[in-house]
């Protein structure tokens, strides 16, 4: 498996493994246009890093740039962190990992990772913890239904 920054080029094959990542997630209502678009602003502001395997991408940790709504500082986020499930492992898991904290680091910017978690909040807790994130706030959802449609 190799880890590489994603080029211009690489743009529509991130945006459908993005697709990929919210079809799992279970995302009925799917507007490419919006994907792409949210893929190429993000390719400016911060990098995509790919998984490949024989040239082929098997998974995206896609950054993006946020800010704190009170106090604004910029910090460096994830707009999809996916990777195909029968490369999920936590070798290839932490290659991503290692890139967004070095982006960061080099940056000098807060990383800051969503995970969705499955039923399973103390095996994502853990996962966080295990990569030197400190786990700051849970957030839930309520009325899904009229976000997937």
């Amino acid at each position: 498996m190799e880890a590489r920054q994603a080029t211009f080029d690489d743009l529509y094959e991130v945006a459908e493994m993005y697709e990929e990542g919210l079809i799992e997630l279970g995302v009925l209502r799917i507007n490419k246009d919006s994907i792409m678009q949210e893929v190429i602003t993000s390719y400016y502001q911060a990098p995509c890093f790919l998984l490949e395997d024989c040239g082929s991408i098997k998974g995206i940790a896609g950054l993006t740039i946020s800010r704190s709504s009170h106090n604004g500082v910029a910090s460096v986020t994830d707009y999809m962190f996916y990777i195909q499930p029968e490369y999920r492992n936590l070798s290839n898991l932490g290659v991503l990992v290692k890139l967004t904290k070095t982006f960061a680091k080099e940056n000098a910017m807060p990383l800051k990772l969503d995970l969705i978690v499955d039923n399973d909040l103390k095996r994502k807790t853990r996962l966080l913890e295990m990569h030197g994130l400190n786990i700051r706030y849970v957030s839930g959802v309520y009325n899904e239904e009229v976000i997937n449609g």
